[in-house]
């Protein structure tokens, strides 16, 4: 049988490797909500099943499971950390997040393994954190929405300097 995965349990299994204890809840509340609806693997049933209460450890081993039967393999390092930062500004996008929690959050849990994208959400909430007390941050709001949909639709950073002229050239012949 072949599933199609929900993304944004994808998502959350991305999320909850590098940040189990901020994802532990929505993803067993995803899980309870797509095996309700339908959607079934034996992972998934366990991951649905537990409660509010479970041990890190054993959801640590249903989601491995998870992760396998979802054909994810084992994403580690870095390019978890990759995934996660482009998982959460999905989020963002969707409203499950604030400009400033997405910001917080990957100098939190993503750190400098973010990649240069991770950078920019890194020099953003250092930009929240100089201007603290003032009211009105909409410029910064507009460019962590900015960063983030440019991530999440796989686009260049458009704080990325240009391209270079001759290189513009190369990539339009290919």
């Amino acid at each position: 049988m072949s599933t199609t995965w929900d993304p944004a349990l994808v998502d959350l299994v991305h999320l909850w490797r590098v940040d189990p204890v901020g994802h532990t809840q929505p993803l067993l509340e995803t899980a309870a909500t797509l095996v309700t609806a339908g959607t079934t693997s034996p992972a998934l049933e366990r991951l649905a099943a537990e409660g509010p209460d479970a041990s890190r450890g054993g959801v640590h081993r249903m989601v491995t499971e998870l992760q396998h039967e979802m054909g994810l393999g084992d994403i580690t390092g870095e390019d978890a950390q990759q995934l996660a930062l482009a998982a959460m500004t999905r989020r963002h996008i969707t409203g499950h997040v604030t400009h400033r929690e997405l910001t917080y959050w990957v100098t939190r849990v993503i750190g400098l393994r973010g990649g240069e994208s991770g950078r920019i959400f890194l020099q953003l909430e250092q930009q929240y954190c100089d201007r603290l007390g003032e009211a009105d941050v909409t410029d910064i709001d507009t460019r962590v929405h900015d960063e983030a949909t440019a991530l999440a639709e796989g686009r260049r950073s458009p704080s990325a300097p240009p391209l270079k002229k001759g290189l513009l050239g190369l990539l339009r012949r290919r």
